[in-house]
């Protein structure tokens, strides 16, 4: 018995036709044919019942099928595991993000459970990213602006967290546990820059809940803060970056009660770029630190 045989005993259990298997192999049916024969030669079994409608598993057939197939997967594995270890190339992954705050976590994690990877982590001032950007200069995208109708980007939703508002310590409401949606439209609301994604998602906010807001500034996230503290008005910001980030004592968060539109963070990457091991370890990474 061989790694060939087993290949080919898995292509003629998924197709259930030895002539269009054989085709596809570029082989004679007949070549096919003994290849199958001696595999079953070996195993002492009959693996096919085999009629003028194709070729169909027998019981011991299904179980080689299910102990072939986790061979298979464990050779691959194994493949894959002397490519990382022999190429450096194999070891390092290339990550842009325009959720600065939102990702450092993930990012931190990753890098300590995989030293050995080689993370390259850009944060990207332009919101908007073109699929050639993405293929070219990065193996994946942290963004909270949500693109998942491009057929050609694969997506990730990392999580989602609702908004929280940040007002000066001298302010009337300053001591309160929570505020409504309502009453935050009517303060100065200092907003991050409209092109950005979570200007987006403010805006849709507001939109959503069939209210209007006038920003009285706009300006990157770590200004707003300073802004605020300073008492020229109030920001809207995530749960997760409010976490993050080390407040100054003279700002406060109150939960907004009535959100129902949360703000997503997803991860995005090319679905025609080939991955490497450790953009594959990444993605499954990913996928379990946040489910």
């Amino acid at each position: 018995m061989n790694l060939i045989q087993l290949k080919y005993f898995l292509l003629v259990a998924s197709n259930e036709k030895l002539t269009a298997t054989a085709e596809s192999l570029m082989i004679s049916p007949s070549a096919l044919s003994r290849v199958i024969s001696r595999l079953e030669k070996d195993l002492g079994t009959s693996l096919f019942e085999r009629s003028v409608n194709g070729m169909h598993l027998t019981d011991n057939g299904i179980i080689v099928r299910e102990a072939a197939s986790k061979v298979l997967a464990i050779l691959n594995d194994m493949t894959e595991s002397i490519a990382y270890n022999s190429n450096k190339d194999e070891k390092r992954i290339s990550i842009a993000t325009t959720a600065l705050l939102s990702g450092n976590d993930l990012i931190v994690a990753f890098k300590k459970t995989y030293p050995e990877i080689l993370v390259s982590y850009n944060e990207l001032f332009s919101p908007h990213f073109r699929l050639e950007e993405l293929s070219s200069q990065y193996d994946f995208l942290i963004s909270s602006e949500e693109n998942t109708m491009d057929q050609n980007l694969s997506t990730l939703r990392l999580f989602s967290h609702p908004p929280v508002l940040l007002v000066p310590i001298s302010h009337p409401i300053a001591n309160r546990q929570s505020i409504s949606l309502a009453e935050c439209s009517s303060l100065p609301i200092i907003n991050s820059i409209s092109t950005t994604p979570w200007a987006k998602y403010v805006d849709s906010l507001f939109k959503q809940a069939n209210l209007r807001f006038k920003p009285v500034m706009e300006c990157p996230y770590d200004i707003r803060i300073k802004l605020v503290g300073d008492g020229i008005g109030v920001t809207l910001a995530s749960e997760t970056s409010v976490k993050l980030s080390a407040l100054p004592l003279n700002v406060v968060v109150l939960r907004i009660d009535d959100v129902e539109l949360e703000h997503a963070v997803w991860l995005y990457w090319s679905k025609f770029k080939k991955k490497n091991h450790a953009s594959k370890i990444f993605i499954e990474f990913a996928r379990q630190y946040y489910h």
